[in-house]
């Protein structure tokens, strides 16, 4: 994309800093691999210096040619998740052992491709954090003007990826901060390379969205048809969140919260998130992990199909010898936020509109929205609703329709909708988290995409 001309001052006060002096290099990562030539740098960047509001980052240079290579900055959702999960589960080079007793190498990481940077946002998630209370009240603004603010600085201190292509990645309610931060990345005043995002399974538009969860529940067999006649009769799908309620969105039906009710309970005996996947069955589990408001183990396909992959992520973060090797305060990491106050209202808040501004910049930016098909969260059948609403209202143009792609292989790796403006794809037998359910299938995919002219 274009490349704004201008720049803050104190940017060029840093350059002097090469990454090969940085404090924040990583010199000996606990349970690693041998033989890893690539630098990973970890620590702090301080978006707010008054309020002491830091936000914790981890660089993994891509394993060859890091000079030449695009660079990514990657956002799990929740809202209020670490994207440490999307390091140590899904894109990045290492996942860890049972218990978090050592590293396993990622075949597929998305640092064979590219750069890959990890943001703990908004402060309050992960290690990032804030002296004042007050700030872990928060909702999409700030957390976009935060991270501003954060790539203002992080270019300061690695100059070099100033003009490198850049690019966006994200999944679940990375379906807001993905699209929020690109936006405002085309109204800053900042020298980046900007070349546009790829976001899956992502939280955009409540009533296409809740819709499609109704949908893709009943179809599977997780509902019956009186219970998906009920939920489509007295709930409201604009006024609620994941998995149809949020607490205090509003005062629901009750008819519909008791039919969610008995949902529920077929959806917490199960992975909503990856619906053939199994459960962690591990006696006395960290129960504060979760991703939105249900989940306690996330499976991953990553170690031996390991289903308790989040609990050894919690082990391996919370030992005192990882947190000194990655710079990290010593505090006790958590999977989601406990202590975040996100803005419901922002939740519940169409994408559309920033959409809508978004999608002119298609000649200079690229656009992917990709779905795991078997995820029950954020299905595939909501995100089609909200795109073909695009398509319906003029804002995007079908080019090319329903087709496969395959990747690397002979098999489908799915299915996908070529338009004018953005491309959707969907991903065979992955659950809400693509990369972790199918590795090659996601590596495969953001390879097209990097590729794409």
């Amino acid at each position: 994309m274009h490349q704004t001309r201008i720049f803050f001052v104190a940017c060029f006060l840093f350059a002097t800093v090469f990454t090969q002096d940085n404090a924040d290099k990583i010199t000996s990562l606990p349970g690693q691999p041998k033989n890893v030539s690539y630098n990973q740098y970890a620590g702090y960047i301080t978006v707010d210096a008054k309020n002491d509001r830091k936000l914790f980052y981890w660089f993994v240079e891509a394993a060859t040619e890091a000079d030449s290579k695009p660079w990514v900055l990657w956002q799990t959702g929740g809202p209020g998740c670490s994207s440490l999960l999307g390091l140590l589960l899904e894109t990045g080079p290492f996942t860890p052992s049972p218990g978090g007793e050592s590293l396993y190498e990622n075949p597929y990481s998305w640092n064979l491709l590219a750069n890959m940077l990890y943001v703990e946002s908004p402060a309050g998630v992960g290690f990032s954090s804030s002296k004042v209370k007050s700030d872990y009240t928060v909702g999409d603004a700030r957390t976009a003007t935060d991270l501003i603010q954060f790539l203002t600085l992080f270019l300061a201190k690695y100059p070099k990826y100033m003009k490198r292509p850049f690019y966006l990645a994200g999944e679940s309610y990375g379906g807001h901060y993905i699209p929020n931060l690109a936006l405002a990345i085309t109204r800053v005043n900042l020298i980046i390379n900007f070349q546009g995002f790829l976001v899956g399974n992502p939280w955009t538009y409540p009533k296409f969205d809740n819709n499609g969860s109704t949908l893709f529940w009943f179809s599977h067999g997780l509902m019956t048809i009186e219970e998906f006649s009920a939920i489509n009769a007295h709930c409201n799908f604009s006024q609620s969140g994941p998995f149809l309620k949020y607490p205090d969105t509003y005062n629901m039906d009750k008819i519909c919260l008791k039919t969610l009710n008995n949902v529920d309970k077929i959806l917490n005996i199960i992975s909503p998130y990856d619906i053939y996947d199994d459960m962690c069955m591990r006696m006395g589990g960290y129960e504060g992990m979760r991703l939105h408001q249900y989940l306690s183990n996330q499976p991953t396909k990553l170690s031996n199909d390991n289903p308790c992959g989040t609990e050894d992520i919690y082990a391996y973060l919370n030992r005192p010898d990882v947190q000194k090797a990655i710079h990290a305060d010593e505090i006790e990491w958590t999977m989601c936020s406990e202590k975040l106050d996100y803005s419901i209202n922002d939740l519940i808040t169409p994408m559309k509109k920033v959409w809508k501004q978004l999608l002119p910049y298609h000649k200079e930016l690229k656009f992917l929205v990709y779905s795991g098909d078997v995820d029950a969260a954020v299905p595939w059948l909501g995100t089609l609703l909200w795109i073909k609403d695009l398509e319906k209202d003029g804002t995007i143009n079908l080019v090319e329709d329903w087709n496969p792609w395959y990747g690397s292989t002979v098999q489908v790796g799915g299915f996908t909708l070529q338009y004018d403006k953005m491309t959707f794809k969907t991903v065979r037998d992955a659950g809400h988290q693509v990369p972790s359910s199918q590795p090659r299938r996601a590596y495969d995919m953001l390879n097209d995409f990097l590729n794409l002219p």
